[in-house]
């Protein structure tokens, strides 16, 4: 057989691979995005249902888990940010000026979030006078340790 006949004998069967590989390749596509979309609508259903069965049956001890699970998880987030403070101090000087740093902003975070939360109650037991005196506590108090207990700020 001569070149040119070779040729067009073998050029539709190579064209036709091609075509099918490349169509091979989108349905192996469209199966992976299928099979994805099944696990999440899967996994997802697997999750809500049984919070969401939860909820409605029980809805108060649903309400204490919930808030116990939220709150386990900011303390432990809180303590591994702590840990990793401390931690990356360098000599006992440095961790001890870092101890001291983290000690004024936590107790400052607790006079802030105290007070909000004090006033939220106290205003929602109808409380607004002392609500009021509560809020101007809170800013006083949290002025004494922020710049009244500080060696940085220059008293003139």
């Amino acid at each position: 057989m001569h070149k040119a006949a070779l040729f067009i004998w073998k050029f539709p069967f190579c064209m036709l691979k091609k075509i099918l590989r490349g169509y091979g390749h989108f349905i192996l596509f469209v199966l992976k995005l299928a099979f994805l979309l099944f696990i999440c609508v899967a996994s997802g259903a697997a999750i809500v249902f049984p919070l969401w069965k939860f909820a409605t049956v029980y809805p108060h001890l649903y309400s204490v888990v919930i808030c116990l699970a939220a709150a386990a998880l900011l303390i432990w987030f809180v303590m591994a940010k702590t840990m990793m403070y401390l931690n990356s101090a360098e000599t006992p000087a440095d961790k001890k000026r870092r101890k001291k740093k983290l000690a004024a902003g936590i107790l400052r975070t607790a006079i802030v979030a105290g007070g909000m939360i004090g006033c939220i109650f106290l205003v929602l037991y109808n409380m607004r006078i002392w609500a009021a005196v509560l809020v101007l506590a809170a800013i006083v108090l949290y002025g004494i340790v922020t710049y009244g207990l500080s060696d940085s700020v220059k008293n003139s």
